[in-house]
């Protein structure tokens, strides 16, 4: 016995349609545009990417440890 199809498939809705391009790559003809992590360390794109990488590190792993923190006491 053969098994039962939906009528209609699940649109699949991808998160990111834009791509990813390379830093000034629309200011310069001698950057092209696909994307190349920036690893100079005074670069400002290459801080911003740090700066969100150590946003996500600091995080509370039990919310029940801020309620009994010597803060609140």
């Amino acid at each position: 016995m053969a098994a039962l199809r939906p009528l209609m498939k699940p649109r699949i809705i991808k998160k990111r349609t834009k791509k990813f391009i390379h830093h000034q790559s629309d200011r310069y003809v001698k950057i092209k545009c696909n994307w190349q992590k920036p690893r100079g360390i005074d670069n400002r794109n290459h801080k911003v990417i740090v700066e969100q990488v150590a946003q996500l590190v600091i995080r509370v792993t039990n919310p029940n440890s801020r309620l009994h923190s010597e803060e609140n006491e």
